[in-house]
Order: structure tokens, then C-alpha cells, then sequence
């Protein structure tokens, strides 16, 4: 794990990291999301995501990710990558990046149907969605501007 850490983070920057504990479903689903009950418990198993916002200017991006900002010719802009790890034992693709402006349609948040479509392009990719996705809802619903470079691992 440590060189997809050092591939993707500055360690002398700063680095969220959060835990989400998954969960035993007997009965409900999603369903407590509509303010259901369910019949469910926290696991010992969970997700982590390591997190960091670093300048575009600093930021190391993958190969054909450099490649598109030397064909645009306007400098560093801020991206998005993601690492998954542990994505060997699926069918998704380990590694997920994009342009943040992307998510932007004339100084406006993209539509949540438009951002299914974008992640709907490539199934091996699809998975990027639930992460990236908050970034998206962040933009559409606080308002909130990224001019910085994030890079996750997941």
C-alpha cells in the first residue's frame, strides 16, 4: 500500500482520513433512508478514505492525465483521481480521475442525471460515482468551489 500512498499523497501535506463501519442488513435495505425501520448493525469491517487537496501546480498527475492539460494548453487545473484499493478482486478499473470542471456547465454544478451519464460511460469506472459523487453534491447543494486538486484513495 505504501507506494500507491506515496504515488498519490504529499506526506508533508495535510491528509484526512475517515472510517465508515459497514453494516449487517437482516431486514430493510436502504429503506432507513426514507426514515424506515430496518433491522441492521454496525460490523467490524468498514470503509477508509484517505483524502487530500493539494495546488493543481503541485499536484503529480497520471500520464494521459498530462497529456490533456498539455493539449488544452492552459496550465494546471484542478483533478480529481481516485484510488481503489483492493479492486484487483472485482471488475472495476483501480484508478478513476477527471478534470473538476467537469462537474461544471456554464459557472453552474452539472444536474445529478448528467453526472449519471458521465459515470455511466464506462462500467469498469461506474464505482467512481459514490466517490466522486459527493464532490458533486457539495457544489450543487453548498455551493462550494474547488480551485484546489483532491486525490482519494478508497
Amino acid at each position: 500500500m505504501m507506494p500507491i500512498f506515496a504515488m498519490l499523497f504529499f506526506v508533508q501535506e495535510e491528509i484526512f482520513v475517515a472510517r465508515a463501519p459497514g453494516r449487517l442488513d437482516v431486514m430493510g435495505g436502504i429503506a432507513d433512508y426514507s426514515g424506515s425501520l430496518v433491522l441492521q448493525m454496525p460490523i467490524k469491517e468498514a470503509c477508509h478514505v484517505a483524502i487530500q487537496r493539494i495546488h493543481p501546480s503541485k499536484h503529480r498527475l497520471w500520464k494521459h492525465a498530462q497529456a490533456q492539460q498539455t493539449a488544452r494548453g492552459n496550465g494546471p487545473t484542478p483533478v480529481l483521481q481516485i484510488v481503489s484499493y483492493g479492486s484487483e478482486l472485482s471488475n472495476r478499473s483501480p484508478t478513476f480521475d477527471m478534470d473538476l470542471s467537469e462537474f461544471m456547465d456554464g459557472g453552474k454544478p452539472i444536474s445529478y442525471s448528467k453526472a449519471k451519464e458521465y459515470f455511466s460511460r464506462d462500467p469498469s469506472q461506474k464505482w467512481a460515482g459514490y466517490v466522486a459523487g459527493m464532490i458533486l453534491v457539495l457544489m450543487a447543494e453548498l455551493g462550494v468551489r474547488f480551485e484546489d486538486s483532491i486525490s482519494m484513495l478508497v
